[in-house]
């Protein structure tokens, strides 16, 4: 391993345990199958990538829904201190606004407005009062992020990357267009993530492997921003 650049994933299970967690453990073996070192903060790795990156165990509460989402951010965050990583590329609305790249997966709110949560009756109602806690405290996070001018320390915002055309304009319509959005709506890393790493050696296979799907937007947005799933 090289002493190049450090690519930071942040996400509660990375690796065989939902379709989010492979597309997390997707993200960082190209990275260190292009040369670089990649840290991770999760609870749950897969055992091989275990063996190949930084990884800084997360506490998660064993149970309750509502205060394993609540609890997030301080445990996140409190682990994310011993990552010291050049981009960090996070998956959870607790942290959108304390990374470099949110991938927005999910809106509760979309879900909500389309009357798809549990019902207020029967033994539904308990599940139902805890997915109305995550709701409000997720519309707190998106809001703050679409709003967000920098991060602490003077930092630029994060960039938002959205695995769909239509989760981007359900989020642009729940909470607005980030503030950020009409000076950059193309994401690119590929600035960041330079074949040959400083003071490394190139990477083998001269360039990072791009893959076929939603992670090829990730390394470097269409040229136009129209039906772009980046902004």
């Amino acid at each position: 391993m090289n002493s190049g650049l450090t690519y930071g994933k942040v996400f509660e299970a990375v690796g065989d345990f939902s379709a989010i967690g492979r597309g997390a453990a997707l993200d960082c073996r190209i990275l260190l199958e292009a040369g670089y070192r990649v840290s991770v903060v999760s609870k749950l790795i897969d055992a091989d990538l275990k063996k190949e990156v930084d990884w800084h165990p997360l506490y998660v509460p064993p149970r309750g829904f509502a205060l394993q989402w609540l609890s997030a951010r301080h445990y996140l965050l409190g682990a994310m201190k011993a990552q010291h990583a050049d981009v960090i590329h996070a998956h959870q609305p607790q942290i959108s606004d304390s990374c470099d790249v949110f991938q927005c997966h999910f809106l509760t709110r979309a879900v909500a407005k389309r009357g798809l949560l549990a019902p207020w009756r029967g033994k539904k109602a308990l599940t139902r009062g805890q997915e109305e806690i995550v709701l409000r405290a997720e519309d707190r996070y998106y809001r703050r992020l679409a709003n967000l001018k920098s991060r602490l320390g003077g930092l630029s915002a994060p960039r938002i990357l959205f695995i769909s055309d239509l989760m981007q304009r359900e989020f642009h319509s729940l909470y607005g267009d980030p503030i950020w959005m009409k000076s950059w709506c193309k994401l690119r890393l590929l600035p960041l993530f330079q074949t040959k790493p400083r003071g490394g050696k190139p990477a083998k296979s001269g360039r990072p492997r791009r893959a076929s799907g939603w992670w090829s937007g990730f390394w470097a947005a269409p040229t136009s921003a129209k039906g772009s799933s980046v902004c």
